[in-house]
């Protein structure tokens, strides 16, 4: 009867496991790597080992023939915070890539946005590699006075290293989704107010991992987390990018 038992629960609680290693796969392709080791060590762990002496005190037998599929309801509760986090962490990526896209596609339909967009954003802030070195092609060709179109911008790829075998159909692809160029601007902005979270999730994350471990005295803690906090205020400056004959003249 109670392997019976048992096998009932295990039944019962399997697709909460199911559930549970979605969730874990989703933390590690998204390099949620905390939460990842969490549910992993949660399961057989963290929310096995604290209830498998209380069931078994209360419920005997019945109790330890239960626990994993306890234990598989309390790895859920862990991995539905965990899970809505990184639905909103892949919601908000997925609008800064269409933004990060927006930006070089704005160029290439009409190179004149471009004027609007250098004081607004920089190739650092470009998440993904492959838009930050077409921005940064592009960024370079317009501080030297170069003249920018889809065929200029790929042959410059190719001479800063840059190039691939589908940066031609990628460039082709970033001017067919972009819908304007109009709002290049405000695609401009959008990349970089994601990529100045990126870099306060980052200080912040720096900020608690030296608190915790107590790395040098307060006061130094204290003007590190400011040096920190300061260099992501200077990035925020409006600083255009100056093109090279302006300066010459």
């Amino acid at each position: 009867r109670i392997g019976v038992i048992c096998m009932v629960s295990q039944c019962i609680a399997l697709p909460v496991h199911g559930w549970v290693a979605i969730v874990n796969m989703l933390c590690a392709g998204l390099g949620n790597a905390k939460g990842a080791f969490t549910l992993a060590t949660a399961r057989q762990g963290s929310c096995f080992i604290p209830i498998l002496y209380p069931m078994a005190w209360i419920l005997g037998a019945y109790g330890i023939a239960t626990v994993q599929a306890a234990a598989d309801v309390l790895t859920l509760a862990l991995a539905i915070p965990i899970m809505i986090q990184m639905t909103r962490k892949v919601r908000d990526a997925q609008a800064a890539l269409e933004a990060e896209q927006a930006v070089p596609g704005s160029i290439l339909i009409d190179s004149r946005c471009l004027t609007d967009v250098v004081g607004i954003v920089e190739p650092k802030d470009f998440y993904l590699e492959q838009n930050r070195e077409i921005y940064q092609t592009i960024y370079q060709m317009f501080n030297f006075s170069q003249s920018i179109d889809p065929v200029t911008v790929l042959d410059k790829m190719k001479e800063l290293g840059y190039y691939k075998d589908n940066s031609r159909d990628y460039i082709l692809q970033l001017m067919e989704i972009t819908p304007t160029a109009a709002h290049a601007a405000k695609y401009a902005g959008i990349v970089r107010d994601k990529a100045m979270l990126r870099g306060l999730g980052q200080a912040g994350s720096d900020i608690s991992e030296m608190v915790h471990e107590e790395i040098g005295t307060p006061a130094e803690m204290l003007e590190s987390a400011e040096k920190k906090i300061y260099a992501l205020r200077k990035g925020e400056r409006g600083d255009s990018l100056e093109h090279i004959g302006t300066v010459v003249h």
